[in-house]
């Protein structure tokens, strides 16, 4: 194999067109200058140079290899370069799932913070899933690292959180909730039906044992797989919807999202598999911070804060 620093020398020979000042040139003496070139031609098996007292010039294979070591330079420098960005982190290509709860708002700002923040880095986006769903991409490799709702099931996952949501309660024109003043008790829910999420997701689970634990049960008229469809059906009138609020969209149409005090929380982590060393994973990390709490409109939320009247009603 050719040395890129055999393909320098030969290069400085070729332009210098003389052996000494192609040696000042290259600021080594011109003995090693000269057996480095002489092991290059060996190594091609061919004369690259034809020598003579006034200095030398290149032959046919050297005016050919002459023409092409510019650009193979150049390729060498920028393979180089993107070698070392992909080991940093700073370029290559990101897998990466989300939670259909995540699809307005964070995800949005997540992929507008890597192209500016990471703009070498490629993005490639499953979307719309659920929690289980994305931990069997993850199990299969078919997905980096995914933004999702805990719990997850497989000890083979490694999780970071970044805060929780808590619900606003989303309501359409009209809605006799409207007429009431000041955040809606979680317990009033009982009096009405409800627009859910996928049955086996992480948020209509969260609610469903938190209507359990406050001692009533959830009338559902309707379960939905995304927050559009569930928006959907609340501005049919089906019924009234809990969403997390960092998946609401903006705007809501003619909907309207009201408070909701005691009531639940739910998470959001992003996961990966157990011993993926990944660089792109850590250099996102903080971007999924950032833009986890512009979703919430820049408070950032903890269990702790969202558990006391100041984090539920804002």
């Amino acid at each position: 194999m050719i040395d890129s620093r055999h393909l320098r020398y030969f290069l400085a020979v070729a332009q210098a067109r003389n052996f000494s000042r192609a040696a000042e040139d290259l600021g080594i003496s011109q003995p090693p200058l000269s057996r480095q070139i002489k092991m290059l031609e060996n190594r091609i098996g061919a004369a690259l140079f034809e020598r003579s007292s006034q200095g030398v010039t290149l032959t046919p294979a050297g005016s050919f290899l002459a023409e092409r070591i510019p650009a193979l330079l150049n390729e060498l420098e920028d393979l180089e370069r993107d070698v070392r960005a992909i080991g940093e982190g700073s370029a290559g290509v990101l897998r990466l799932g989300f939670v259909g709860t995540a699809t307005f708002q964070l995800m949005p700002q997540l992929l507008k913070e890597i192209k500016t923040k990471l703009p070498n880095i490629e993005v490639r986006v499953s979307g719309e899933k659920l929690t289980p769903e994305l931990e069997r991409l993850l199990l299969e490799r078919k997905i980096d690292a995914a933004v999702l709702r805990p719990p997850v099931s497989s000890p083979e996952m490694e999780l970071e959180s970044f805060g929780v949501d808590d619900f606003a309660l989303a309501v359409s024109p009209g809605h006799p909730l409207l007429e009431r003043e000041g955040p809606i008790p979680f317990v009033a829910l009982a009096d009405y039906s409800i627009v859910a999420f996928q049955e086996g997701s992480a948020a209509e689970e969260i609610i469903r044992t938190a209507a359990h634990q406050a001692g009533f049960d959830l009338r559902v008229a309707q379960h939905a797989p995304e927050t559009s469809t569930v928006l959907a059906l609340v501005s049919a009138g089906i019924g009234v919807a809990l969403v997390p609020r960092g998946s609401i969209p903006q705007p809501m149409g003619n909907l309207q999202m009201l408070e909701i005090m005691n009531g639940p929380i739910i998470g959001l982590s992003m996961a990966w598999l157990k011993g993926n060393s990944s660089p792109i994973l850590h250099r996102i990390k903080p971007l999924l911070a950032a833009a986890a709490e512009q979703s919430r409109g820049g408070k950032k939320q903890t269990s702790e804060n969202a558990a006391s009247p100041e984090g539920r009603q804002h």
